[in-house]
């Protein structure tokens, strides 16, 4: 079973990538939870920290597993009328 993630990226880790001329730093940064449950309880502190300066309203990527089938299934969620909504879905 794949484990609830969110990935993001923020102002911190979006400068740090862009000043970073090693290559080490990762412009994403993952976030990890034991349900999806939890996830969906705490996505709005991350889309509220997301930073895209590519688009408008910050969005976060979630990525899980769903009982009985194969494969990723893959959110993307923003702020609609002040609540978190998936704007998009689909299998990896």
């Amino acid at each position: 079973m794949i484990t609830p993630q969110i990935h993001y990226s923020t102002r911190e880790s979006y400068r740090d990538w862009h000043n970073d001329y090693t290559g080490k730093k990762s412009l994403t940064l993952y976030a990890y939870f034991k349900t999806y449950r939890q996830l969906v309880k705490e996505i709005e502190t991350y889309i509220n920290q997301a930073h895209c300066p590519e688009e408008e309203e910050p969005t976060v990527f979630v990525v899980r597993g769903k009982r009985g089938q194969w494969g990723e299934w893959c959110e993307t969620w923003k702020m609609v009328d002040g609540k978190p909504t998936i704007i998009k879905s689909g299998w990896s």
